[in-house]
């Protein structure tokens, strides 16, 4: 076997055509499995809630919950979508308000916490650096954060005249969710160190 130039060039042509379809599809293919372990806990989450008289019933609840999300898509649109979603990030919020104040937390312990904030030591096999990379990565680097133009091109806001209302909307989503994310982290810290 005769090696050349040529046949190692067309070589890693051939393999770099199949690592570029092999980055196109593993995300897609990762996001789909994600879609369905989130239908699935949803499911779940429903059966707790109100479970079904049959051993199908998180099948039945997650299935519900994806017909109801894709109607929402296909035939409402945009709109319906939004109220729900928003309907449902209040309820959440509040729910997540309440756990934290019936945790009981002090007052100054969350005030100190809250201004200067510190790692607590390690207790168990997870460390507390690889907790707050493993949080900066899944919020950071999520795709999630790629929605935010879809939202905008959905509301109709296309034009420098709508700047003040995107900024005063992001300013209120964030400061949504850095509040429920401190009312998980007052009831997670109470439930595992009363």
């Amino acid at each position: 076997v005769i090696v050349t130039g040529e046949s190692i060039v067309a070589g890693c042509q051939r393999a770099g055509k199949w690592m570029v379809w092999l980055l196109f599809l593993a995300p897609l293919i990762k996001r789909h499995f994600a879609g369905l372990s989130q239908v699935l806990l949803l499911g779940v989450a429903a059966h707790f809630v109100v479970p079904l008289p049959t051993r199908h019933s998180v099948v039945i609840w997650s299935t519900l919950s994806w017909a109801l999300a894709f109607a929402l898509l296909f035939w409402g649109r945009y709109h319906w979508v939004e109220r729900f979603g928003r309907v449902m990030a209040v309820l959440f919020g509040g729910c997540l308000v309440a756990a934290a104040i019936l945790a009981g937390p002090r007052p100054s312990e969350v005030l100190r916490s809250a201004l200067m904030p510190a790692l607590p030591e390690q207790i168990n096999l997870y460390g507390s650096l690889m907790v707050v990379m493993a949080i900066l990565g899944g919020a950071v680097g999520s795709i999630g954060n790629l929605k935010y133009a879809v939202f905008i091109h959905e509301r109709g806001w296309r034009d420098f005249t709508f700047l003040r209302r995107q900024r005063l909307d992001l300013l209120l989503s964030v400061s949504g969710m850095f509040l429920m994310l401190v009312a998980i982290q007052v009831a997670a810290a109470a439930a595992l160190r009363p």
